[in-house]
């Protein structure tokens, strides 16, 4: 049985990024062509053997693998525009939570918008309280929200290795 990237991705690690899922297999052996974009189970094991403390299947993995596949029949609606999202989930990815903060600069070459394009997004994730703003105008994830955020992102990963 043949899943999606994004799915095994998620029942290998939550912190495990789709691209960084197929890196994985180019260390084991597997060219692109032949993992992408369906992955067969035993890809899977040849990427758990290789690091068996970070990938050993554990119920939860399973369960969370079961509740991904049941939700990627069809993509949910994005509850914020592309570019908020795409701030959202390059935060997430980077960490930046509460104190951690990153400038408006660093924002900018993260995620690729164009200088109008991410204060649009910054401000609407503010309003939204989804991101919080420093005196020095640093950004980062409001912690309180990590449900919203974390959907968010989830969202935005599963749209990107869909296409």
């Amino acid at each position: 049985m043949k899943r999606t990237t994004a799915e095994v991705a998620y029942s290998l690690s939550r912190d495990l990024h789709p691209a960084n899922l197929l890196l994985l297999f180019s260390e084991v052996g597997y060219a692109f062509e032949d993992v992408w974009p369906a992955i067969e189970e035993e890809w899977i094991e040849a990427v758990r053997a290789k690091d068996r403390s970070r990938f050993a299947p554990s119920p939860q993995k399973e369960f969370a693998a079961v509740e991904i596949s049941a939700q990627s029949e069809e993509l949910p609606n994005l509850p914020v525009s592309e570019d908020e999202g795409l701030v959202v989930e390059k935060l997430k990815r980077k960490h930046k939570w509460g104190d951690m903060t990153v400038s408006a600069e660093a924002l900018q070459r993260m995620t690729h918008l164009n200088h109008g394009d991410l204060g649009m997004a910054a401000q609407e994730l503010l309003r939204r309280g989804l991101l919080q703003k420093d005196r020095s105008g640093a950004y980062s994830l409001e912690p309180g929200r990590r449900y919203e955020i974390d959907r968010i992102a989830e969202i935005m990963i599963e749209r990107a290795t869909r296409r």
